[in-house]
């Protein structure tokens, strides 16, 4: 940052270039995170927070999109640090070196995206809190290699940029505070991002992108971490749909425009919402029956499901449950049970929602009552193809292709 001081990682040399071999190299970056941002140590000092190193961050580095297996350590804690360590490689003055703080990790190359709204490092997901952002203190710098010698790489100082923001949303219906038990974030001028690929520098945002977050805790004080395209120059609006802990549903906006929000920012704001006069009555009975992570409800034992929500999940996750649906209706959800066996689905009422995962799943469906769900397959939905032999439709039951998306299981006219 502008003023930041470095405290430097040895005497200055003379600028050589002398050709390496895959060997390992030591190396030292000179390192300042930015302030009103995001950091690990989360010190939020009035209305800034604080980003500062810990000795236990890790970052890695890239050289083009080839990731060095080793990491780099902060000597020491707070704003400025040395960042140390070794690399394997061949390198050469000029080059252009990534560093990364919090995307990698040394499995798949699907890890240099990073799920903003599901998962953050450790596999942790947002859940409201400014304790639970910690893990999604993604920074990243570019430095460029002035000497390579005596076994040693030296580049030019980093300062590390955030890659997002974030932002301390507290809801009031104008009177009174709305204690917020799920958010659900979206945006009109498609500024918000869902993966960004830190390497190639690229970002993506499905159409139709909302974010939700689960408050293991109802408040009306809410810690988001959001990342912002700033490319986008019409302005819009962000729109936040808040559930209550009765279940109730409430709306507000805030404007977005090309200067605001941005990111690497630390974001203060009062949103006014409204009743819509929605409710979710989702029940799962009895308790014992299932858990509960925001949206997600995991049945593990016999249970009844009835009573309408939004976007919420029921999902076997134990083999020989029985799972009586009765009325529900679930907006932007789905009722899954794949990969699990002697799964029994009772249908009772009128159900519908808005997709099923019967993905290799043995499942049979019984009762007197329907369920349509969504179908989102490349080809028409067949029971007897391989990955759905096991569904099977008690006598009495059959299965009906709408011809809109839709499938109805139901009885037998």
């Amino acid at each position: 940052m502008a003023g930041a001081a470095f405290t430097a990682c040895g005497s200055d040399e003379e600028v050589v270039n002398v050709p390496t071999t895959e060997q390992t190299w030591q190396i030292c970056i000179p390192a300042t995170k930015g302030i009103d941002v995001d950091t690990r140590a989360l010190n939020l000092d009035g209305k800034t927070l604080m980003a500062t190193w810990t000795t236990s961050d890790e970052i890695y580095v890239a050289k083009g999109t080839e990731v060095d297996a080793n990491v780099l350590k902060p000597d020491r804690n707070g704003s400025s640090a040395n960042l140390e360590g070794t690399l394997v490689g061949t390198y050469e003055v000029g080059d252009e070196l990534t560093l990364i703080y919090g995307f990698y990790k040394p499995i798949p190359s699907f890890l240099y995206k990073w799920l903003y709204y599901q998962y953050g490092m450790n596999d942790v997901g947002q859940n409201g809190t400014l304790e639970s952002l910690q893990y999604f203190d993604f920074a990243s710098a570019k430095v460029a290699v002035t000497a390579v010698d005596g076994g040693k790489i030296t580049t030019t100082p980093a300062s590390f940029k955030p890659c997002q923001s974030i932002f301390k949303l507290t809801f009031t219906d104008g009177t009174n505070p709305v204690r917020a038990k799920n958010l659900k974030i979206s945006s009109t001028n498609n500024k918000l991002v869902y993966t960004y690929d830190i390497l190639n520098e690229k970002e993506e945002k499905p159409d139709g992108l909302s974010l939700s977050v689960n408050i293991d805790t109802p408040s009306s004080e809410v810690y988001v971490a959001l990342r912002m395209d700033e490319s986008v120059e019409e302005s819009g609006k962000i729109i936040f749909r808040v559930e209550d802990e009765d279940g109730y549903i409430y709306e507000g906006t805030k404007t977005a425009t090309a200067t605001m929000p941005v990111n690497g920012k630390y974001y203060v704001a009062t949103v006014t919402v409204k009743k819509t006069g929605e409710q979710n009555t989702l029940k799962i009975t009895p308790s014992e029956s299932y858990t509960v992570s925001g949206t997600a409800y995991t049945v593990i034992a016999d249970a009844t499901a009835t009573g309408k929500a939004d976007e919420y999940f029921i999902r076997t996750e134990a083999d020989n449950v029985t799972l009586t649906i009765d009325n529900v209706e679930l907006t932007n959800g789905s009722i899954e049970a794949a990969r699990h066996q002697g799964i029994v689905f009772i249908l009772e009422g009128t159900n519908k929602v808005k997709s099923t995962d019967l993905f290799k799943a043995g499942v049979t469906f019984k009762g007197t009552g329907s369920l349509t769900f969504g179908w989102y397959g490349s080809t028409p939905l067949d029971l007897n193809s391989e990955d759905y032999t096991g569904v099977k439709l008690d006598d009495g039951l059959e299965l009906i292709n709408n011809e809109d998306g839709t499938y109805t299981i139901k009885p037998a006219s």
